[in-house]
């Protein structure tokens, strides 16, 4: 039996980002796989909650790791990591792996972009192995020289599909939903610029609900509060801000397409939650979106950061004969997806290996 610590992951499902649900799914896994003993702490109470340490607690942090075989950290903590790692690595044997959702550098723009890079592979690379999510960041990962040393493995992401579609209301196809973090990189800009368009060319203004946290940037959904309003739109478009899971339910029901016009996401994971519903999905052609939305199969998949390729697709599907195939293709391709059950036999797989060595 091996001793494995988590550190950094969720001590309960709060549901805020795909990335804390699975996270708490593989810690879940996990602490019911006999071949390992589990212990999960957070950052601050292993002292590993800051970008500068002196070598007292770097010692400290040593001295903690003594215990376990197996750090597991998840990759979104490579900043407090970034300079401690080589001490670890001198003075302890313990292994470290981190599970990654996708790499932060992308996520990036100007002269911030390189510095974040630079950290971001410092630190991975100096891991035994990594654990990935999903298969865009999986994929990234094997073409980077900087890691192909390490033990690359992905394990994947699950959903409950077992239970099968969840019916809508049948005259709800015109209507819009997103769903993510009110932020720029989620774009919902995008969004409101395709329905200004929309309404100005088309006299079309369908129900449009626009779900997510609005405090992370109150800037920008300040901005977004008066694109709507300057386009004329509050009577049809409606900040939800963060709801609970039986209302976001009780909309999904009554929505009928899923525009999601995010700049970066290692996997996306809400598309095909709403995909759960027979609603196809309209994305822009980045990162982790092709591998969810496949152009004309169960959804669009339009040039990056364009909101007149949104509007031309809400407009066909508002208006054109291609709605009931695409959602028998977002039915189809969440029924197919990865279950947990699947996620955790490639997990413990792993946790075997690494038992065995």
């Amino acid at each position: 039996m091996i001793n494995v610590l988590l550190l950094g992951f969720p001590e309960k499902n709060d549901k805020r980002t795909g990335g804390i649900i699975v996270d708490y799914e593989y810690e879940k896994i996990l602490l019911g796989n006999m071949n390992c003993n589990i212990e999960v702490k957070g950052l601050k109470e292993s002292g590993l909650s800051q970008y500068i340490y002196s070598n007292k607690q770097k010692e400290k942090i040593v001295n903690l790791l003594k215990k376990y075989d197996v750090l597991i950290i998840d990759a979104r903590a490579f900043t407090y990591f970034c300079t401690v790692i080589s001490y670890i690595r001198r003075k302890s044997a313990i292994k470290i792996y981190a599970v990654v959702h996708h790499f932060y550098y992308k996520q990036m723009k100007g002269g911030m972009r390189i510095p974040v890079y630079l950290s971001e592979m410092y630190t991975l690379k100096r891991m035994d192995g990594l654990l990935f999510a999903g298969e865009y960041s999986y994929g990234l990962a094997t073409k980077k020289k900087t890691l192909n040393r390490l033990s690359l493995t992905y394990i994947g992401i699950g959903f409950d599909n077992s239970t099968g579609i969840v019916k809508r209301n049948p005259d709800s196809n015109n209507n819009i939903i997103f769903i993510g973090h009110i932020i720029p990189r989620k774009g919902p800009h995008y969004l409101i610029k395709a329905l200004e368009m929309l309404k100005k060319k088309d006299g079309l203004t369908p129900t449009t609900n626009i779900i997510g946290d609005m405090e992370k940037n109150l800037r920008y959904t300040r901005k977004l509060i008066k694109m709507i309003k300057k386009a004329d739109l509050t009577e049809n478009v409606k900040l939800r801000g963060r709801i609970d899971e039986e209302e976001k339910d009780e909309i999904l029901k009554k929505s009928g397409v899923f525009v999601f016009p995010s700049l970066c996401e290692g996997f996306g994971m809400v598309i095909l939650e709403t995909m759960r519903y027979g609603i196809p999905a309209v994305v822009f052609n980045n990162t982790s979106m092709p591998f969810s939305v496949l152009d004309n199969e169960n959804g669009y998949v339009v040039k990056n950061k364009s909101w007149t390729g949104l509007y031309e697709k809400i407009k066909l599907l508002y208006e054109g004969n291609v709605y009931d195939n695409l959602s028998k293709g977002a039915e189809k391709t969440y029924l197919s997806a990865m279950s947990w059950d699947d996620v955790a036999t490639n997990l413990n797989k792993w946790v075997f290996a690494e038992a065995g060595r």
